[in-house]
C-alpha cells in the first residue's frame, strides 16, 4: 500500500515515483485503487499519461469517484472531472492571492509588511465616527 499525502500538483512525489517506476513498469502489481481522482493529479495530461501507462503495462486503474472503464464515455467523464479539478485548484489559488492582495490594499497586513514582495503605500484618513482608517489611495 502506498499512502501519498503530498500535493496533487504533479507526479514528482515519492509514492507516485515508486508506483510508476518500480511497481507499474516492473509489472509487479495488477491494479491501482485511487479513492479520489483529484488526488492523482490536478493536471488532466498527467492523468491521461498515467492511464495510458497502466493500460500499456496491463495494470487496472479503479477510481473511487469516477467511472473506471476504458470506453469512450468513461474516459471522457474522467477527463472532464480532471479539468474540473484543475479549475478548482486554480480558483482556490486565485482567490487566496486575491484575498492577500486585497488585505494589502486595505492596509490590514500586520506591521504594514506586505507579502509576496509588495511594498505597501497608502494615503489614509481616520473616520471620526468609527475611528477606523479609510484608505484614500493605495499603491
Amino acid at each position: 500500500m502506498i499512502y501519498d499525502a503530498d500535493s496533487s500538483e504533479d507526479f514528482n512525489r515519492p509514492g507516485i515515483i515508486r508506483l510508476r517506476g518500480e511497481l507499474i513498469a516492473g509489472r509487479r502489481i495488477a491494479g491501482v485503487i485511487i479513492p479520489s481522482q483529484g488526488r492523482l493529479s490536478m493536471d488532466p495530461l498527467h492523468q491521461l499519461t498515467f492511464e495510458k501507462e497502466c493500460d500499456y503495462y496491463g495494470v487496472q486503474v479503479v477510481y473511487g469517484d469516477a467511472p473506471g472503464g476504458k470506453d469512450w464515455a468513461s474516459q471522457t467523464t474522467r477527463l472532464i472531472q480532471a479539468q474540473a479539478n484543475a479549475l478548482r485548484v486554480k480558483s482556490n489559488r486565485d482567490n487566496a492571492l486575491g484575498g492577500n492582495i486585497a488585505r494589502v490594499l486595505a492596509g490590514k497586513v500586520p506591521a504594514q509588511r506586505a507579502p509576496y514582495g509588495y511594498i505597501y503605500r497608502a494615503e489614509k484618513v481616520i473616520e471620526p465616527r468609527t475611528g477606523r482608517a479609510k484608505v484614500l489611495r493605495a499603491w
